[in-house]
């Protein structure tokens, strides 16, 4: 997740948030289940006067706003897929009068679970986006004033491996254009900008320092602490990463559309943000799964209001544990995150290169894509075109 200078325009609304959230986080469990029904009830008022969408859903499955009263009543509303949202994306955007002082932009989810869909962020979501990561960042002892890297797909320029931005002291590295080379130009630029943070994909960070293994530049890393996000942490990769840079990684789980946040703690346990909204696990039959059962990542935001999601499918799946952690926070916990396992490609200049659903991000018309390699220097791109395909659609997959 990354920041622009948009999402700093609302001090005295960041500010607030912040305070807020600094309570609530050492709330009870209790508490913290009242403060989601509360929010819960604003919001499906709000939905049922303001979004079309919900209005015809309520009124077809004959659902009285007012009888949902608490995060258990959820359970009557039906479930939202990503297909829901690509077929209904204009009966899913508020009304007018909302939508002008919501002040939205369109943002394209990344598409690691499946076919990337676009939707609307507002002034709410960037608010609250900015705040929540904030506060779980913290818990990795994050702070503004320490340089901090990041291997991502936000930066991708063919003709630059990194961008060091002065003004937010963060290092951005492309994660397409991984490989031994580079690797150790990466190295290099860590250490001139004296970076104590490093963020990003957990195979781009186990990937580069595999090829700067035996590199005696590696000691002069000055690296406190890594967040691990966009994809699976998987074991053996946060073994070799706090072997290699002698700093602990942190699990960090998020998504584009906001409806889901939960970070690793101190002590080791991933908790979800109920501050932020409300989090299910459902079965394949959409019914709601004990703790400890694997399920997929069901979720409801309370922040957007420009296109609010109930109870919307991430594609994601996890086991939810219980609340018990000797950090002393309440927040739900989640055992195991699964789903969201990159594969790479390997090009004929040796780059491993991940994060393939940025591929078709913005390349719209298609249903699903699929990438196949079976030699160094070769891919196969299979597509399901849809209805609204036109061949433009083709060359910008291509580029």
């Amino acid at each position: 997740m990354n920041f622009s200078l948009w999402d700093f325009i609302y001090p005295v609304q960041i500010v607030v948030l912040k305070r807020k959230l600094s309570i609530t986080e050492k709330y009870s469990h209790t508490k913290l289940v009242e403060l989601q029904n509360e929010q819960l009830q604003k919001l499906i008022n709000y939905v049922y006067l303001h979004v079309p969408y919900y209005k015809e859903l309520f009124d077809i499955n004959k659902i009285n706003p007012e009888k949902i009263r608490t995060i258990k009543d959820l359970s009557y509303i039906p479930v939202l897929t990503k297909q829901n949202l690509r077929e209904n994306f204009a009966a899913l955007t508020c009304d007018k009068e909302n939508f002008k002082k919501n002040r939205p932009s369109v943002y394209h989810t990344s598409g690691s679970t499946g076919t990337p869909v676009k939707l609307y962020h507002d002034k709410y979501t960037n608010i609250s986006k900015f705040v929540f990561f904030w506060r779980m960042w913290g818990w990795a002892g994050y702070s503004a004033c320490k340089a901090t890297a990041l291997i991502g797909a936000s930066f991708a320029n063919d003709k630059q491996l990194f961008f060091y931005n002065k003004s937010n002291r963060i290092l951005y590295i492309s994660i397409f254009k991984i490989n031994c080379e580079n690797s150790l130009k990466i190295l290099d630029a860590l250490i001139k900008y004296k970076c104590e943070i490093l963020r990003g994909y957990p195979s781009s960070i186990y990937n580069f320092l595999r090829f700067i293994i035996d590199s005696p530049q590696k000691d002069l890393l000055n690296i406190k602490m890594v967040i691990s996000q966009a994809e699976n942490l998987f074991d053996f990769q946060r073994q070799f990463i706090e072997d290699n840079l002698k700093a602990r990684v942190f699990n960090c789980y998020s998504q584009w559309e906001h409806v889901c946040l939960a970070m690793e703690c101190e002590r080791g346990s991933i908790h979800h943000q109920m501050e932020n909204g409300v989090l299910e696990i459902l079965d394949n039959k959409n019914d709601i799964l004990d703790n400890g059962k694997l399920g997929e990542i069901t979720a409801t935001g309370f922040y957007n209001r420009t296109m609010p999601l109930i109870r919307y499918k991430t594609g994601d799946l996890a086991v939810k544990k219980g609340i018990d952690c000797r950090c002393g926070r309440q927040h739900d916990i989640i055992e195991r995150l699964d789903g969201r396992v990159e594969e790479v490609v390997m090009t004929s200049d040796n780059r491993y290169v991940s994060a393939l659903n940025n591929a078709v991000k913005y390349a719209s018309g298609m249903d699903y894509v699929q990438i196949l390699q079976r030699e160094k220097s070769f891919i196969d791109v299979r597509i399901v075109k849809n209805k609204s395909f036109k061949n433009k659609n083709l060359m910008d997959l291509e580029n």
